[in-house]
């Protein structure tokens, strides 16, 4: 650590700790009397050097840009996930904890410079009363401009006490000039099952895309819901679910395993952290089950997963999931406009196995290489690192005996991956093409039909749509040839090359003229799932999307055919992914 921080690790001591409580807990636990003894005297020491360096520094220091300084740095020692969090950030968390919040009800993300509506507004909230649509860029919030603000900076304008006023002004499709709308703001409750159906014989289907303070409940609900539909088999989808609270994680978990099983066992330094989670109901959905995960199904979403695959409670399916196996304890208001976010303990699942990535601390401090060549030789020295590793994962069994490992998330019992970008269709999305050429379409073809085809008519639209806004985006194999062009340069034999990097350098460029037609396939289904979400809203749109999700069409395969569910279930099938 370099001398800065060691000077400026200071401060949160100062805020959190006083010397009078620390003289009580010295005397008052003698067997830890010397570690106290040097938290006291650091803190004295750091108090002495901040009151020092902030009175007599040669040029003068601001006390507060310097005390999160000091925080920063003290934590930047720790996981990543201890932190602290300013009031903007404190309130994003306070909504997920509560889950509601003071606003209009509306998700909107950042398209074209400007903060723009990506699906209907929640159902009966001050938004949907007054007519504002998906696609709607919002221009101005009360008077002030939105160009280039950040989409949480837009939100905390958005939100504030129920009651109050707000006015909004919006750009919208072919509209010739904006619409101002006069809006009071309510309680938006936040849910987090965005999508619940039954999709293809009597297979139900959710997704469930957050773990707030409802979750538990809402879950309960669709599933009694969908089992009075005459559900068969369940979908239960957690991709892209980044986690919430442990108890929400609970909750929806008791909905699917037996009363009185364990759902996750929480350890940590201090006695109070270690707890075991007892379901505590009978199961809601004893049926078979099927739950997808993905690289972005971190936390609450592992709990969850991870307590049905070891109770061979169903089935996981997809790829590897985040890694995250740390608790978080909230502490409210630590000063006037903060909170903290410490970690407390490590949870485990039920076979007994933890699911952190063994090597969080790495991603902060040992990311940056600093040539091609270092960055090669580490890689190689990874390598060699995660093969021994290897050897040494422990393994566990589930409640049916089936080998697990511990760490780095959870591994489906089956692999299926979905679908894979290249770089023209990411450049489509990043630049909002599609979305934006189906609200503008929409807005001059609303008698659209919800059993429409997507046209060669509409195609060629398309293709002028690009044009117009001058859509353009560089083949991935650009950059390689780059590289792969500066190191023969280097070594001094490009000349001897020359000819042929030429040559392959023109095959992508006319690759990439003809880049639309090759992706005709991709264009025409994601043209169709957006205009059928202008058409029917959200519903509709995940409703056209599962009709050609792989990693969903597998599952509802597998659910349709009971011998391959119980065999893998059983463990007769071994997922090799691992191997």
């Amino acid at each position: 650590m370099d001398k800065k921080y060691r000077l400026i690790l200071v401060t949160l001591l100062v805020l959190m700790l006083t010397s009078l409580a620390f003289r009580w807990v010295i005397f008052a636990n003698a067997p830890n009397r010397d570690y106290y003894f040097n938290i006291q005297k650091n803190q004295d020491l750091f108090g002495r050097i901040y009151e020092e360096i902030v009175l007599n520094y040669v040029e003068e220091v601001d006390p507060n840009k310097f005390i999160r300084a000091g925080i920063n740095g003290m934590l930047r020692e720790l996981d990543p996930y201890t932190v602290f969090i300013e009031q903007e950030d404190s309130d994003e968390l306070h909504i997920r904890t509560k889950g509601k919040y003071g606003g209009i009800g509306l998700r909107i993300i950042q398209r074209e410079n400007y903060p723009t509506v990506i699906e209907p507004p929640m159902s009966d909230t001050p938004a949907e009363r007054a007519g504002i649509i998906e696609g709607d860029q919002i221009i101005a919030v009360d008077g002030k401009s939105m160009k280039n603000i950040s989409v949480s900076e837009v939100a905390k304008q958005l939100r504030g006490e129920p009651g109050t006023k707000i006015t909004i002004k919006v750009r919208r499709g072919s509209e010739p000039e904006p619409i101002e709308f006069h809006l009071i703001r309510a309680i938006i409750s936040v849910k987090d099952i965005t999508y619940k159906d039954l999709i293809k014989d009597e297979i139900g289907y959710i997704q469930l895309s957050n773990f707030s303070k409802d979750a538990g409940k809402e879950m309960q609900q669709a599933l009694r819901e969908l089992k009075n539909r005459g559900m068969k088999g369940l979908v239960l989808d957690l991709r892209g679910n980044p986690g919430g609270l442990l108890e929400a994680a609970i909750e929806v978990t008791e909905n699917f395993v037996a009363k009185d099983q364990v759902i996750v066992t929480t350890k940590g330094r201090i006695k109070s952290s270690n707890k075991s989670y007892i379901s505590q109901m009978p199961p809601i959905w004893e049926g078979p089950l099927v739950v997808l995960v993905d690289g972005a199904s971190a936390s609450a979403s592992e709990i969850a997963s991870g307590a049905i695959q070891d109770l061979d409670r169903g089935l996981i399916l997809g790829t590897q999931t985040y890694g995250k196996g740390l608790v978080q304890t909230l502490l409210p208001r630590v000063s006037e406009n903060a909170d903290l976010k410490i970690t407390t303990a490590k949870y485990y699942i039920p076979s007994g196995r933890l699911i952190q990535k063994k090597d969080y601390f790495s991603e902060q401090k040992n990311g940056i290489f600093t040539s091609e060549e270092d960055s090669t030789e580490i890689d190689s020295i990874k390598k060699a690192d995660r093969d021994e590793k290897k050897k040494s994962i422990k393994a566990f069994k589930t409640k049916n005996g089936r080998t697990v490992y511990e760490g780095g998330g959870i591994t489906p019992d089956i692999t299926v991956n979905g679908h894979e970008y290249n770089s023209y269709q990411i450049a489509l999305e990043r630049k909002s093409m599609i979305f934006g050429f189906a609200v503008a379409y929409f807005s001059k073809h609303s008698e659209l039909k919800p059993d429409f085809e997507v046209t060669d008519t509409m195609l060629n639209e398309f293709r002028a749509y690009l044009q117009e806004k001058k859509f353009d985006y560089n083949p991935a194999g650009f950059g390689y040839l780059d590289r792969f062009e500066k190191a023969i340069k280097e070594e001094g034999n490009l000349e001897e090359v020359n000819t042929h990097l030429q040559a392959i350098r023109q095959l992508i460029t006319e690759n990439k003229k003809n880049a639309f037609d090759q992706n005709i396939d991709y264009i025409r289904r994601n043209l169709k799932i957006e205009l059928a979400a202008k058409i029917g809203g959200y519903k509709a749109k995940v409703e056209t999307a599962v009709q050609s999700d792989p990693v969903l069409i597998k599952a509802i395969e597998i659910l349709k055919s009971p011998a391959q569910y119980s065999e893998t279930l059983s463990g007769s099938k071994i997922n090799e992914a691992r191997k």
